[in-house]
This record gives C-alpha cells, sequence and structure tokens, in this order.
C-alpha cells in the first residue's frame, strides 16, 4: 500500500497503487476534502471495503459520479437542504442538525438561506469565542486568587518562624 506522501504524488505513483486500499483519512486527503465528507459520502454510496479502507479506484470513480451529479443539481441559495449546507460549508450533516438546534435560522419549509446562515455562523462562533475566552480569564482569576492565598500563607508562616 503507497503510503500518504505517495498519495498525492500521482507521477511518481506504482500503476497498482489505483488498485490499493487507503484509509478514510488518506482519501480525504488525496481529494482535498474533510473527514466529515468522507463519513457523509459513506452514507451516499461510497462503500468501504469489510476492512474499513477504501479502494482508490471505485473511490475515485464514485466521486466522480459524485460531483457530476452536484454540477446537474440546481442550487438557489435561498433554499438549501441541510445536506447542501453541510456540502458547501464542508462540515457534516449532523452538524448542520446541531447548529439548528443551537437557534440556525430556517425557512418555514425547512431550509436554509445561506446569507442567513452565513451571518448566524459569524454570530455564533464570535460569541462562543467571546464565552472561552471568558471561561479562561475566570479559570485564571482563580488560580492567581489560589497562588496569592498560598503566598500570603507562607509569608505568614515565615513571619511566626522569625
Amino acid at each position: 500500500m503507497a503510503n500518504e506522501t505517495q498519495l498525492l504524488d500521482v507521477k511518481s505513483m506504482d500503476p497498482d497503487w489505483f488498485d490499493s486500499e487507503i484509509k478514510a483519512s488518506q482519501l480525504a486527503r488525496l481529494l482535498g476534502r474533510g473527514s466529515g465528507a468522507i463519513i457523509g459520502w459513506t452514507a451516499k454510496g461510497l462503500r468501504r471495503n469489510s476492512n474499513g479502507n477504501f479502494n482508490v479506484r471505485q473511490a475515485i470513480h464514485w466521486y466522480s459520479s459524485y460531483i457530476e451529479k452536484q454540477k446537474r443539481q440546481v442550487i438557489i441559495p435561498e433554499k438549501l437542504s441541510q445536506e447542501q449546507i453541510a456540502d458547501l460549508l464542508d462540515v457534516a450533516r449532523q452538524t448542520v442538525a446541531s447548529w439548528s438546534r443551537a437557534g440556525l435560522p430556517q425557512n418555514s419549509n425547512k431550509t436554509y438561506d445561506l446569507k442567513r446562515v452565513c451571518g448566524w455562523l459569524r454570530v455564533y462562533y464570535a460569541s462562543s469565542a467571546k464565552r472561552e475566552y471568558q471561561d479562561r480569564l475566570e479559570t485564571m482569576r482563580k488560580k492567581v486568587a489560589r497562588n496569592a492565598a498560598q503566598l500570603q500563607r507562607f509569608l505568614d508562616g515565615a513571619k511566626l518562624n522569625k
């Protein structure tokens, strides 16, 4: 089996490479996609071998067919499905479902407007970063307070020993 550096250098590949097996992470790297896309594609028909790996030739053939279907699909940015949002943002569909539970705005017909999705994500991640920053700051304050108390006890003990 070819290693990961060989996967990306097609010129140096052994012709038998196309009939070899690769891991999901290697396939994601080969296709320039995230591992979430590979997981999603297995649900759409991309087949794994019995050992959980992918045959390179079959995976590339499946991917080519998938891309052709995607090209023929009409995308209306104001009426996207969870699956389409996931594909556009290169995340798992479950991530979009999680965002929906967290407040991602939906149209009345359960579709999504790409412009509203992008605006919501900007605010969502900005507030997530702010919360994380505040949590870290609070942790640091507690640590400083503990260290100050410990230092005070040390100094008090040093005064008693004089």
